[in-house]
């Protein structure tokens, strides 16, 4: 794969998306870099993300990411009151890194890359929590607020 220029490229860590999911379905989400090579098939991506923490957390302690060869998997969860249920449900921050030879993936993720997620789900559990998450279009909004928060200064540091 052959990697473009992109503004969010950290010391060999390209952010390639960025997303909110609940109950193994993306609310909102950010591609950031467009990887022609491959197509992801992102539900089914987010299904398995949720999938793999759940086990990994009931099995071992919460992981913060999960590297591969080609790709790096980082997640915040935290948990949201919903309308539809009576308690409390997980609801995770990710971001998927296409690597490029990197040193540093455990220092850049938990300087960069995890602050900002908790971030992105602490401001959006504030802002919708007690909703009806049937209809996910009304997340939209929240599209620039990722698009913003990985464009800050906090990447370029």
């Amino acid at each position: 794969m052959k990697a473009k220029k992109n503004k969010n490229n950290l010391q060999g860590l390209i952010i390639h998306e960025s997303g909110i999911l609940l109950r193994g379905v993306p609310i909102v989400s950010k591609k950031f870099y467009e990887n022609h090579e491959e197509d992801l098939q992102f539900i089914l991506r987010s299904g398995v993300f949720t999938g793999l923490l759940h086990c990994i957390d009931e099995a071992m302690s919460p992981i913060e990411y999960i590297e591969g060869n080609r790709y790096i998997f980082v997640f915040s969860r935290d948990f949201i009151k919903t309308i539809e249920l009576e308690e409390k449900e997980i609801i995770i921050a990710y971001a998927v890194l296409n690597k490029i030879n990197t040193m540093n993936t455990d220092k850049i993720i938990k300087k960069k890359i995890n602050p900002i997620l908790k971030i992105l789900l602490n401001r959006f559990i504030d802002e919708n929590t007690g909703k009806n998450f049937c209809e996910v279009n009304q997340f939209n909004y929240y599209i620039k607020c990722i698009e913003n928060m990985f464009n800050s200064k906090v990447l370029a540091k």
